[in-house]
């Protein structure tokens, strides 16, 4: 998502604009048809080929050709791709007319472009013939800067898609977006504020128990050390749970106290909380639920919305 807006920032900002903006995923297209894909196709130059059709570098003639994953060319497609540049000439499969090629490249990937190069992945002329002018796109975790503006965006536009009445975040809310490293950057980003505005009130604000990271929807292992015990994620901390489980310290807590329904389940909250040393990510992992919905719990039963 982000490398191909800004192919078409860059395509929108320059002398080409009024030309076509042509986009192909490479990493999308089955190595089989990538050359007709690339430079078209003439009628009966295949089993199927029924009619002539033209191919991305035809249809961006005067503009813009925007190819996203290019290490994943084959060889024989980056070939015939290092050939047009070069020559600025090429030719539908099937036919030996060669065609001019009137067309700015922009090229994207999110590999080591020279790594796949040494690995003999990536031709090196082509990959010569490419860096010409490179630019980095650094990830969502190395730009903080932008989430507030990128998630006004997505807001808005999941809230026209959704018919929703939402606005804003609460800081707590931003908080949570702001800590987060987003390992999966602009697409996991979009897809959490798609969520929270499905799952957000209308006239209200984004809130926490909203906003269902990437990280919470891993579940605990399905059978744990003992049974009766549940066990969170290793990876949330080093420090060891204690031994008890939740079961024996609700079972004590109702004996000695006597409970209501939501009594009990504000003290199974409270005891994830304690066993989990005050780690929101680690009790929700405890009991089964998204950190987001433990906040919720804590919240309704007003045991406060502080969380670590």
């Amino acid at each position: 998502m982000g490398k191909s807006t800004f192919a078409r920032l860059l395509h929108e900002q320059s002398r080409r604009a009024t030309g076509p903006f042509v986009a192909i995923n490479c990493a999308t297209i089955p190595e089989t048809l990538m050359e007709s894909e690339l430079f078209g196709v003439e009628r009966g130059a295949f089993t199927g080929a029924d009619a002539a059709r033209a191919g991305r570098f035809e249809l961006a003639e005067g503009g813009t050709l925007f190819l996203d994953e290019v290490a994943t060319l084959p060889l024989v497609a980056q070939s015939k791709l290092l050939r047009v540049l070069e020559t600025g000439q090429f030719e539908r499969l099937g036919s030996g007319v060669a065609r001019q090629a009137n067309v700015r490249i922009v090229a994207a990937t999110n590999e080591d472009l020279w790594e796949a190069v040494r690995a003999g992945h990536f031709r090196e002329d082509l990959f010569f013939r490419l860096y010409v002018f490179p630019i980095e796109i650094p990830p969502l975790r190395q730009r903080k800067e932008d989430l507030p503006v990128l998630i006004e965006h997505f807001m808005q536009r999941f809230a026209n898609a959704y018919g929703r009445d939402v606005y804003g975040l609460t800081p707590e809310a931003m908080a949570m977006l702001l800590g987060y490293s987003w390992p999966g950057n602009i697409r996991e980003l979009s897809n959490v504020v798609e969520r929270a505005v499905i799952l957000a009130e209308d006239g209200r604000s984004l809130d926490a128990v909203h906003v269902v990271l990437m990280k919470e929807l891993k579940r605990a292992p399905a059978k744990p050390a003992q049974e009766g015990a549940f066990t969170a994620p290793q990876a949330d901390s080093a420090k060891p749970l204690p031994s008890r489980s939740i079961d024996e310290i609700v079972a004590e807590w109702i004996k000695d106290r006597g409970l209501t329904l939501d009594e009990m389940e504000n003290t199974m909250v409270d005891a994830a909380i304690a066993q989990a040393d005050g780690n929101m990510s680690r009790a929700a992992a405890l009991l089964g639920i998204s950190r987001g919905q433990l906040l919720y719990r804590r919240k309704r039963g007003g045991t406060g919305t502080e969380a670590s």
